[in-house]
């Protein structure tokens, strides 16, 4: 019997609906004015917003900066005049979580085909954007690993140049600021300074200081210590008594010093207004040793220039200070006529006090059962923080909450001594903001070492007031927008999703038949959605598995899957359509059913992922590639310090035995004897083929670097036997046994590998020659992605502990009269080994010895 009209539309909207909930995709519906009213269950998850209510009917632009911003807008602009666009953009989450987005703005038309509302589909990419990113860090990382010399000798080179020149940058600077600028960073340098703080003061108290160099966590936690007073620290104590400098070589061997510290010289002096009040202090903080005359007249001039700038910068500060109050808080004034997001206005509020009181905390808590829990702070305090903030209020003026409770104010000026550690040393306010008549959020602030004045008590009050009439305002939005609610839009909205998505959409009946086929999924495809059986949508389709070549059978469908009631979440599946481009997907989906408990049918949806996997296997292989040369450089500067230390020795033999040989031949020929000359002559002969031997060896080794890798299959069997047949043709009637096994398909370079192995090869022969019959064996074990190739002989081996050396340039353990040869065989096989992103060894456990190396497996 065919379904009614309403059932039809029953099952259409759950389809979309259920959609909807599926897609990772951020879908928004705003209104023309670009304000949000709604977004769909999977975009909250994404965006991490935990309740819609308080992201309604804000503008959706707001949540863009800079150029973002500008796209958004005209992304706008082109879907209010009836047309689609799409950008890329960075912007946070909700919960101020960076990433990368891919956005599609719409339209969305009325019955009449007017403009009615927009939608705005934000895909997250920020996986794809930070894969693209680490693999250009890859690829410029061993730039950076050569140049990294080259820096750290410019560095020393301008350090060198800043010590000459600090007196000069001093009497030079041409700004009270400039000086201060260039005192802090040039004296840490000239000094030897581990640690620099410019320590300011305000009446008795010592105020946070301003930190240079690496400070040692007792001075910090000392220093920064809320409330610290002048006289709790000896050595400034004593410089402000004796308006002079105090200078110790080690800070510990003087009586009156804090034992907490750690064991360094020290340095300070007091820096003084023009008018001669103390202002505060310069600190240094080095290794231990004593300090000169001019380092403390350099300290004392830099005081005395820092007291000009201080001055003068604090003038500049507070009348920018005030133009900063006043423009931040016509801003705040404007938001709380129009702003319905709580914590935007929270956090405007905070920065509004912030202009108002600079040396300030300020934090914005909400009620949780019987306890205060922030929700937004100053940018150097914290949630954990701005809650302890209000408890230590609390606790040391328990009448402070009660009246909050009541609704009012409160102002708790700076304690005495003796008081909580927490208010010791702050000036502190809350301002309880009201919903419905009932306390409901909580605006706290903290300032450092003064008292409430009516000034600074009518600002927090106005903040607080204009908080509170925005806070009410947003309510009563988000009560209004709750009952404007369209089951017409919602359709409408619906479809539009469907034909932006990103994602590939699918669905069925509860009959098996495809009823769904959005936009994203007939571009996968290149087909549309057929009335077939669920049996022949695997090759209807060309579905396969994850690794793109096992098709799909059907219960292995993921549609099918979710057809049969089961839940699925990113599973791999590829798809290879006949005439497009195959692609990886990751499909998700789950069984529909109406809200009576009646089945409907199955949803999928399919995300694209060919790009990201892509990106990831080039992040791996650059990887790989990265590691290789890292190793291949490493053996070169070996080979390179191996072949400095031993070229004084072996390539100069030969020309000292020429010279002196020379030398006497001449001898020889002033002495008419002609048997002396010949002699002497034979021995320049072989100094000469001796260097000439050494020279080849050289421009071997090098070959095996400079030559171009052309790699390929190659067959370790074929190579071997023609190394073993040309060497044969020297062994004249030498007896030797060859066991050689059957060699495996490798991935290299042809010529290259079969240098390797004949170095191998000749190096065994040559060891080996000494026993009645020599015996050569060649074998491979198997490992997972490579193989071990190992040649051994019966020779005279070595001695273990000489293992690494055989493999250097230059290096051998038996004289030319033993066995002749030049020291570069062996480390041109290394050098070959290397390039192909092996490793060689070595072992002699007893007689003869053992030579391997490691290539990856034939492709």
């Amino acid at each position: 019997m065919p379904e009614s009209t309403a059932d039809l539309a029953d099952l259409s909207a759950a389809v979309l609906s259920t959609t909807l909930d599926e897609s990772a995709d951020c879908i928004k519906v705003l209104d023309l004015d670009a304000r949000l009213l709604s977004m769909n269950a999977g975009g909250q998850k994404t965006m991490e917003v935990e309740d819609f209510d308080v992201c309604r009917n804000l503008l959706w632009p707001e949540f863009w900066q800079g150029e973002d911003r500008l796209r958004v807008e005209t992304a706008l602009d082109l879907a209010r005049s009836g047309e689609r666009s799409t950008f890329e953009g960075q912007a946070t989450t909700f919960r101020g979580t960076p990433r990368w987005w891919t956005v599609k703005v719409a339209p969305i038309f009325g019955a009449q085909g007017e403009v009615r509302q927009l939608l705005a589909v934000s895909r997250d990419i920020t996986a794809q954007k930070q894969a693209e990113l680490a693999l250009s860090e890859l690829n410029a990382s061993l730039e950076l690993q050569v140049a990294a010399r080259t820096r750290e000798l410019l560095a020393e080179q301008r350090r060198a140049d800043l010590l000459a020149g600090l007196g000069d940058a001093l009497q030079q600077a041409g700004t009270p600021g400039e000086v201060a600028e260039r005192a802090l960073a040039l004296l840490g340098p000239v000094l030897g300074a581990r640690s620099m703080l410019l320590i300011r003061l305000e009446g008795e108290h010592l105020l946070f200081p301003t930190v240079w160099g690496n400070t040692p966590a007792p001075i910090l936690a000392f220093m920064t210590r809320p409330g610290l007073k002048l006289r709790e620290a000896p050595l400034l104590q004593r410089s402000a008594l004796t308006a002079e400098g105090v200078y110790l070589k080690n800070y510990l061997s003087d009586p009156e010093t804090l034992r907490s510290f750690p064991d360094l010289a020290v340095g300070t002096e007091p820096i003084r207004t023009p008018d001669g009040q103390l202002a505060g202090f310069l600190v240094v903080w080095r290794p231990v040793s004593p300090w000169q005359p001019g380092e403390r007249a350099l300290m004392g001039r830099a005081a005395a220039t820092l007291s000009l700038a201080l001055e003068r910068a604090k003038a500049t500060a507070r009348l920018e200070g005030q133009a900063r109050s006043q423009d931040a808080f016509l801003a705040f004034t404007e938001a709380v006529g129009t702003q319905t997001d709580v914590l935007l206005l929270a956090r405007q509020a905070i920065e509004v006090l912030l202009t108002f009181f600079p040396e300030s905390q300020a934090s914005f808590l909400a009620r949780q059962d019987d306890r205060w829990e922030a929700r937004a702070w100053s940018h150097d305090l914290g949630a954990q923080a701005g809650e302890q903030q209000v408890a230590g209020l609390f606790g040391s003026q328990p009448v402070a909450g009660r009246q909050v409770e009541a609704g009012q104010a409160v102002f708790v000026d700076r304690q005495n001594e003796g008081a909580d550690r927490l208010s010791s040393g702050l000036a502190q306010a809350a301002f309880p903001l009201l919903v419905g008549g009932e306390v409901q959020w909580l605006l706290s602030i903290c300032l450092q070492a003064r008292v409430w004045v009516e000034r600074d008590r009518a600002v927090v009050r106005a903040v607080g007031r204009g908080l509170n009439l925005a806070l009410e305002r947003a309510e009563g939005v988000k009560q209004l927008s709750a009952r404007n609610q369209d089951l017409r839009r919602e359709r409408t909205f619906l479809r539009s999703v469907l034909a932006s998505l990103t994602e590939g959409v699918v669905a069925c009946d509860e009959h098996g038949r495809l009823t769904l086929f959005n936009e994203a999924a007939r571009h996968f495809h290149g087909l549309e959605a057929s009335s077939l059986l669920p049996e022949e949508w695997a090759g209807h389709y060309d579905l396969y598995g994850g690794d793109g070549l096992t098709p799909l059978s059907t219960e292995q469908v993921p549609l099918f899957r979710a057809w049969q009631g089961e839940q699925l979440s990113e599973v791999e599946m590829v798809i290879r359509p006949k005439g497009g481009e195959a692609r990886q997907l990751l499909a998700s989906g789950q069984p529909m059913f109406a809200p009576d408990g009646q089945r409907l049918g199955a949803v999928v949806t399919m995300r694209d992922v060919t790009a990201r996997m892509a990106a990831e296997h080039q992040l791996d292989t650059s990887h790989r590639e990265l590691q290789q040369r890292n190793a291949e450089l490493q053996a070169a500067n070996e080979e390179l310090a191996a072949f400095t230390y031993s070229a004084s020795h072996d390539l100069r033999t030969p020309v000292r035995h020429v010279q002196s040989f020379a030398q006497l031949a001449r001898r020889a020929l002033a002495e008419d004897s002609p048997a002396q000359v010949a002699r002497h002559l034979g021995f320049i002969e072989q100094a000469a083929q001796r260097m000439t031997t050494l020279i080849d060896a050289v421009v071997q080794l090098s070959g095996s670097t400079r030559a171009d890798l052309r790699p390929g299959r190659v067959d370790l069997n074929a190579v071997l036997e023609g190394v073993r047949l040309e060497l044969e043709q020297d062994l004249g009637t030498r007896r030797v046994r060859w066991e050689i096994g059957t060699l495996p398909l490798v991935w290299g370079d042809a010529a290259l590998l079969r240098q390797a192995l004949f170095n191998l090869l000749e190096n065994a022969l040559k060891f080996s020659r000494t026993r009645d019959q020599s015996v050569i064996e060649v074998w491979t074990e198997e490992l997972p992605g490579s193989w071990n190739v190992f040649v051994r002989d019966n020779g005279v081996g070595f001695e273990s502990r000489y293992g690494e050396r055989l493999f250097g340039v230059f290096q051998r353990l038996h004289t030319d009269r033993e066995f002749e040869g030049t020291g570069m065989g062996l480390a041109t096989v290394r050098r070959i080994v290397l390039r192909h992103g092996g490793s060689v060894s070595a072992s002699s456990p007893g007689e003869g010895a053992t030579f391997g190396f490691t290539l990856p497996r034939g492709t």
